[in-house]
């Protein structure tokens, strides 16, 4: 191979990590030169992480992350709106903003609950929903309940009015009634208008006493027996477990000489005017 071509591969072929070397000694005599090719790999530096995003979804968990990591300038803003509480844990630095959150994770309890809130089911829906979280139920009895459901009865009574005048009625009226059965008895008897649970909301909370309303209703055209649960006591149920997660957490950091308040970290861009 020519010298012209030991050239040509030398600074053509250049591999994605590696350098191309050109050692230019000079001999004695000033007019002779030597030219010497050779290869090094390249040694990459290390990147630094970006910037930390953690998701904490436990009250727990983001008390000790930021006792652990936190400094005087961390700034922890609690947001009632979308139940969220933010950590800015570079507050006082001009240029790397750092931001970890805590978003409360609905404990597995309550979850099922929180789904089938104001959702229409069927009666054997409603069973075998029952079944799955009798151990929430703290009144009433879960067997209870399941084997008065289990024998429900819809009876219809419909009349025809035919009247006349401007009091008169006309039409059908429909009117039905919805009972179930007692364990080990005949009688008949009316279902219970709401239940009481016993659970904690949010994950890393305590549990509570909850109180939802069960509808139990017929179809419009009376061939079925529909159910579905109502609460108006839920809202203000996580609204007081935000609260009390808030509390605990702004009582701890505020020890740890952190700045604690309610709202929602933002950063807007600096604008700038030309004087002229």
């Amino acid at each position: 191979m020519s010298d012209a071509d030991t050239i040509e591969k030398a600074l053509t072929n250049i591999g994605t990590k590696e350098l191309t070397i050109l050692d230019i000694q000079t001999d004695d005599d000033d007019d002779v030169k030597t030219i010497m090719f050779g290869r090094t790999p390249i040694v990459l530096e290390h990147e630094a992480s970006g910037p930390r995003q953690h998701t904490f979804f436990a009250a727990r968990g983001f008390i000790e992350y930021l006792v652990e990591y936190g400094t005087e300038t961390t700034v922890v803003l609690a947001d009632p709106e979308t139940n969220t509480i933010s950590a800015v844990l570079t507050e006082s630095h001009e240029k790397a903003i750092e931001i970890v959150e805590m978003k409360p994770y609905l404990h597995p309890l309550w979850k099922p609950w929180d789904v089938m809130l104001e959702k229409a089911m069927l009666l054997p829906a409603l069973l075998e929903f029952i079944r799955n979280v009798r151990r929430t139920i703290k009144s009433p009895d879960a067997k209870a309940l399941v084997l008065a459901l289990s024998q429900v009865k819809m009876a219809t009574k419909v009349e025809l009015f035919a009247g006349t005048g401007n009091d008169s009625m006309n039409g059908l009226m429909v009117t039905s009634k919805i009972r179930g059965k007692a364990a080990e008895s005949e009688d008949a008897v009316d279902l219970p208008d709401s239940l009481i649970l016993n659970v904690p909301i949010f994950l890393d909370t305590e549990a509570r006493d909850i109180e939802i309303e069960l509808i139990i209703e017929g179809a419009p055209d009376g061939t079925a027996i529909v159910a579905r649960f109502a609460s108006g006591d839920i809202l203000t149920a996580k609204v007081e477990a935000f609260q009390l997660m808030v509390d605990t957490i702004f009582e701890e950091l505020n020890t740890a000489k952190m700045t604690c308040a309610y709202g929602a970290p933002k950063y807007g861009k600096w604008e700038y005017q030309s004087v002229t």
